[in-house]
């Protein structure tokens, strides 16, 4: 972990980099990004309007990136706490379209 100084109205890239316990870099990982504000012990999520894209796939090199925007009220000496997180099994969805007019099956996932 490390600290990054900005600004308010700024906005700071972070990337996360997945890998095996032997070192490959993982791709096509699903990321799921969050940030939270911490002001005097009080905390506050930032939304998709300040943390953009909330997930990500990582790609050949196991990097996925997001973009935090230090709100523009920001008060000087808050934090914002970035994360990075995964699921280790994601759920697959397979929705039957019964209209014979279109698709009979339409499938989210990675095989079916």
């Amino acid at each position: 972990m490390s600290a990054i100084q900005a600004n308010p109205g700024q906005t700071v890239a972070f990337t996360a980099q997945l890998t095996t316990s032997a070192g490959t870099p993982r791709a096509n990982v699903h990321v799921l990004f969050n940030a939270t504000l911490n002001f005097n012990g009080q905390t506050q999520l930032l939304n998709s309007t300040y943390v953009i894209p909330a997930s990500a796939f990582t790609d050949s090199q196991g990097k996925a990136q997001v973009n935090v925007t230090v709100p523009s009220d920001t008060l000087i000496g808050s934090t914002i706490a970035v994360e990075a997180s995964t699921q280790s099994i994601w759920p697959q969805r397979y929705v039957d379209i019964t209209d014979p007019a279109t698709q009979d099956l339409i499938g989210i996932g990675t095989s079916y």
